[in-house]
């Protein structure tokens, strides 16, 4: 089993409610990182659905969690033929910190993203673009330095 893995682990405490240890590994400056609350909260929905496919996972982030012990509540909250939905919270010192939604659908009807791909619009040359006017008094930054603008003259229309 991988440490992320063991990180998301939870102990079943009760009916729809867990016990779990959120740990420091996945700390920034002291702080868990939010992706890694979510991803114990997905693990406590799991453990109730009988859904595994197509997660979708929504969180409020309501106060800041510290690595410690932490209890995770679920509720089902609707089923349809298609999927369960979910109400997870995290509690950490007797208050409630993290709120998620999650719904679940049946592996076998996975639904994955669609890719509509098309190639970059054909830009003129940097020479016969307009330049955009630098205003006085106006800090650049490094995006500003770095970045490039390229607008089609007049009259021309790219791509």
């Amino acid at each position: 089993m991988h440490l992320f893995d063991l990180d998301i682990s939870l102990n079943s405490a009760g009916l729809f409610l867990f016990d779990g240890i959120i740990s420091d590994n996945w700390s920034i400056n002291g702080n868990p990182n939010g992706g890694y609350l979510m991803a114990m909260l997905a693990n406590a929905m799991l453990q109730y659905s009988d859904r595994k496919g197509t997660p979708i996972i929504t969180a409020n982030y309501i106060a800041r969690c510290v690595p410690g012990n932490a209890q995770f509540r679920v509720e089902e909250i609707a089923r349809s033929k298609q999927f369960s939905r979910y109400e997870a919270r995290l509690i950490q010192e007797g208050r409630e910190k993290i709120r998620a939604l999650g719904t679940f659908a049946d592996e076998k009807n996975e639904c994955g993203p669609e890719r509509y791909e098309s190639a970059p619009p054909v830009l003129p040359p940097v020479e016969e673009c307009v330049s955009f006017p630098r205003f006085r008094n106006t800090p650049t930054s490094t995006t500003s330095t770095c970045a490039s603008t390229r607008t089609a003259p007049a009259g021309c229309r790219a791509g």
